[in-house]
């Protein structure tokens, strides 16, 4: 349950990226908030240094970028017998490219290592460590080079890719094929797979920001606006989500497109305000099943944990959690990547001032 787009006008000042992030609950101990207890984490990469993860594969690499990744713990300490190092799910590097993993379930990874494949685990620091353009990223996979694999059960993923060109791209492994895409809409969600939701697209076309206009015994109907929307879904299915997403972002760059980077910024957060899922909506055995210890008198539930915006042009990671009041962020031209490599800052809550 993730939503993911970019807004790029033609202006290379203008090119955001927006991504929510829904999960759910852990039941957390007292004194503990949710966020806390799944452990997410800002993690910093400098330039340079080289990546090693014995725990998968022993892939490596040497970073050519500097970048950031938010993550997450792969499972709560209670139910593993041995840690794992936190997953990455979202980030971006100082190159202008951005890289979200997004829940599907259609996902089958391969089951062996060879040539330049990476563990489902170091897939994506690997491309924000080594890539700044989403062509080059999608010709390594269509080629073979570059591929997914695990040598055991793991989180379905498939890789959304923006960079500060404009261009987008949808990276898919299934039992059928593997997709390496441009995505020209901007926008994916999660499953079916991405050609099912590029399809579904037509069955709304006729939305516009125009009402049709009628007369009836004197009156003019209808009588307020915003009819020629009427129809567009508003739940929190995934198929939903793309297609709202698609229109309003395509009435709002059409009609009212940000001329600067903070006008993109601003209409990211509307655009994932929209599509925001509420807590208590969505219960959490419905979305990822219950964990030993969990009950229903947990009242556990999936929810957007947090969303982002990354401005590709600047260097710029935004993000607020879902009991936040206000923003935060990394410049990552602003970073002191020799003192921060291999550190990692916790994502909190900030509180309403009230």
């Amino acid at each position: 349950m993730c939503t993911d787009f970019l807004i790029a006008t033609g202006d290379p000042n203008v090119v955001v990226a927006g991504r929510t992030f829904e999960y759910a609950d852990y039941a957390p101990p007292a004194g503990e908030t949710a966020v806390e207890k799944a452990g997410y984490q800002i993690a910093y990469h400098a330039k340079g240094h080289t990546e090693t993860y014995p725990e998968f594969g022993g892939d490596t690499w040497k970073n050519a970028y500097n970048f950031v990744t938010l993550t997450v713990n792969a499972a709560p300490p209670s139910i593993v017998s041995k840690p794992l190092p936190p997953f990455a799910v979202e980030g971006m590097n100082d190159g202008g490219f951005s890289v979200s993993a997004l829940w599907f379930s259609s996902v089958k990874y391969k089951d062996h290592k060879e040539k330049n494949w990476k563990n489902v685990a170091t897939f994506l620091p690997y491309l924000l460590g080594t890539h700044n353009r989403v062509e080059a990223v999608l010709e390594e996979v269509r080629s073979g080079d570059l591929a997914v694999y695990t040598f055991e059960e793991a989180t379905p993923l498939h890789w959304i890719l923006h960079d500060s060109t404009g261009a987008s791209g949808v990276i898919e492994f299934t039992k059928k094929e593997t997709t390496a895409v441009s995505n020209t809409s901007h926008v994916c969600t999660n499953q079916p797979d991405f050609a099912w939701h590029i399809y579904n697209l037509g069955f709304y076309a006729n939305l516009s920001i125009q009402s049709p206009q009628i007369e009836v015994c004197g009156y003019k109907l209808p009588m307020d606006g915003g009819y020629g929307v009427r129809g567009i879904p508003g739940d929190n299915l995934t198929a939903s989500r793309f297609v709202r997403t698609f229109y309003l972002k395509k009435f709002a760059m059409e009609h009212s497109p940000p001329k600067t980077g903070p006008e993109a910024m601003n209409l990211a957060f509307r655009l994932m305000d929209s599509v925001v899922v509420v807590k208590g909506v969505v219960p959490k055995d419905e979305f990822a099943g219950t964990l030993p210890g969990e009950t229903s008198k947990d009242k556990l539930y999936a929810y957007t944990v947090w969303i982002c915006a990354k401005d590709l042009a600047k260097s710029v990671f935004v993000y607020r959690t879902y009991a936040s009041a206000g923003l935060q962020s990394v410049k990552l031209h602003d970073v002191n990547w020799a003192e921060m490599h291999g550190k990692s800052e916790d994502v909190r809550d900030v509180p309403y001032p009230i």
